[in-house]
């Protein structure tokens, strides 16, 4: 089931295309990584999306509905986003905040410890203490629960893991597989490539308001550069002797002792053809190019989208 699909999806701001002409496709089960730069155009996507603001072309659907059709803000109750920073009421406790959203959204406040609970947040259920005191990723959390409510089947949440501790980190990264293992679809907008890559199941990556891809974390991983870093005595000699050894070897020499092999050469061929010419190899290892790298080289053309 399509959760979310837009095509050709555009904003623009005087002269500015904030969003260009974006077509993207999120299934239900996703955990959707969308990755790009600050100003990319996530957090405008995401108002788009949300209903916080028109698009100028183009088109988007949730759950089939599209957005021109008048059921729209029906479906949209499936949704729920916690859009830059979470909406809190600072000057209300935990609870407080739960009975406001119910009220806010037509709701009965029933059960709301479960949504607290839920996002690990036991302490506070009869806490008077108001939110203003509350840690970020207290605060991060408590957004997460005002989101819970309703029952969405679709939250967007945008940079959850800013302004986070490690450990902070850590349970927003454990609460958001959990949630998804109950069955919500997420989409995750971050700038925390590394951690992003060990939640999301699936990536959309901007830059410049354009979608430059969208894959799989299987594709991803699939088509990650993966090589031999050797570290030795003398780099540009070893590297020298590796060319004359193997013919059209794909290498780059990294530093004064280092140098990493792209070319699919067993290690032990490797090892033998450098020490066989002299040079003491200190240290090999397999490395795999990471979010981070990828995203990188693939915004600055190096692969071709």
């Amino acid at each position: 089931m399509t959760v979310l699909q837009t095509t050709g999806l555009t904003k623009q701001y005087g002269a500015k295309l904030a969003v260009d002409h974006v077509s993207m496709n999120i299934e239900k089960g996703d955990i959707y990584g969308f990755v790009g730069e600050n100003g990319a155009g996530k957090t405008t996507i995401i108002r788009l999306i949300t209903g916080l603001i028109a698009p100028s072309e183009g088109s988007f659907s949730l759950f089939g509905v599209k957005n021109e059709d008048s059921g729209i803000n029906q479906v949209r109750k499936q949704l729920s986003a916690v859009v830059e920073a979470p909406s809190v009421y600072l000057n209300m406790t935990a609870m407080d905040n739960l009975k406001t959203q119910c009220k806010i959204l037509g709701l009965n406040p029933s059960e709301l410890e479960s949504y607290l609970k839920k996002v690990g947040l036991d302490d506070v259920i009869s806490d008077k203490k108001k939110a203003k005191n509350f840690s970020l990723g207290m605060r991060q959390r408590l957004g997460i629960a005002m989101a819970l409510i309703g029952d969405p089947q679709f939250i967007i949440l945008d940079e959850p893991m800013n302004g986070l501790d490690p450990s902070g980190i850590i349970e927003m990264r454990e609460l958001i597989c959990r949630l998804n293992q109950e069955g919500v679809t997420f989409m995750i907008s971050s700038h925390i490539l590394d951690e992003l890559s060990k939640v999301a199941t699936k990536y959309g990556i901007i830059s410049h308001g354009k979608l430059i891809r969208e894959l799989s974390a299987e594709e991803l991983h699939a088509e990650a550069k993966h090589s031999i870093e050797l570290t030795v005595n003398d780099a540009n000699g070893a590297a020298e002797a590796l060319k004359k050894t193997f013919a059209d070897i794909a290498l780059e020499v990294k530093d004064a002792k280092t140098l990493s092999v792209y070319s699919e050469i067993a290690v032990g061929e490797l090892v033998t053809a450098v020490t066989t010419n002299g040079f003491a190899l200190e240290n090999v290892f397999n490395k795999e190019e990471n979010i981070e790298e990828f995203y990188m080289e693939l915004i600055g053309g190096g692969r071709n989208a």
